[in-house]
């Protein structure tokens, strides 16, 4: 058996931690993201700080109502 570098070990890890939920359609997909990400990059994201890092960027506070949009943003 070949030994995986570092790079594939954790390419292999974050796609069954993270993409383990996603339909197998989108394997290939997933994995050509993950293959063009820097070492590091991959790291972050098989250690977990990658995800915690985009939930932070997307938290809303308060209610989002209708006066919050435009009304051609609501119908187009």
């Amino acid at each position: 058996m070949t030994k995986k570098t570092q790079r594939q070990q954790y390419i292999d890890d974050i796609m069954k931690n993270r993409y383990a939920d996603d339909d197998p359609k989108y394997d290939g997909k997933n994995r050509d993201f993950l293959e063009g990400l820097s070492l590091t990059e991959l790291a972050s994201m098989a250690d977990g700080e990658f995800e915690d890092e985009f939930e932070d960027e997307f938290e809303l506070e308060g209610e989002v109502r209708d006066i919050d949009f435009d009304d051609e943003e609501l119908f187009n």
